[in-house]
């Protein structure tokens, strides 16, 4: 009798280090996923995006604030969103969108770009990131929003959301 409370004694200590250590690391492990992507300019360098609609750096440059989505092509929330942005562009005359998929394929983004007609449109960039690249940015769900000001990372957004919040100036 003893022994046994000696044994659950023992594996409830452990257990409780282990979930301690565990919620530890991962408090961790949420700061340096912050800094992967605190820095705009940094991100963009740091992975390796396959661009269907180049960045324009001048106009980049110039903008206050930009807009980062990642999203996949048959995600409903991303095209609603994608809908909201385009139809209400005025919104947006301060900030540059840059869009990147991390679920599909080359063709499928182009002819996304195609049917919206984003080449025309001179505020969006889109590309693309595989798997492995938004594993190692912790970025799993559709559409995740992430907004710079000056270069600094000032929200994330996951999910579908209103305009408003994503409204940078």
């Amino acid at each position: 009798m003893r022994i046994t409370k000696y044994i659950i004694r023992v594996v409830v200590f452990i257990t409780l280090v282990y979930l301690g250590y565990t919620l530890y690391k991962s408090e961790d492990l949420k700061k340096s996923d912050i800094s992967k992507i605190a820095s705009l300019e940094s991100l963009i360098k740091s992975i390796r995006i396959d661009y269907i609609k180049p960045i324009d750096t001048s106009i980049l440059k110039e903008k206050k604030s930009v807009l980062l989505i990642f999203f996949s092509a048959d995600c409903e929330h991303c095209q609603n969103m994608l809908q909201k942005i385009i139809t209400h562009k005025s919104f947006f005359a301060k900030s540059y969108v840059i869009m990147i998929s991390i679920f599909d394929q080359r063709d499928i983004i182009e002819q996304l770009v195609k049917k919206n007609d984003l080449n025309s449109s001179n505020y969006i960039s889109v590309g693309i990131i595989d798997r492995s690249t938004s594993s190692f940015l912790k970025i799993s769900t559709t559409p995740t929003f992430l907004i710079y000001k000056e270069n600094a990372l000032t929200k994330k957004i996951v999910g579908e959301t209103s305009l408003g919040n994503l409204l940078t100036e």
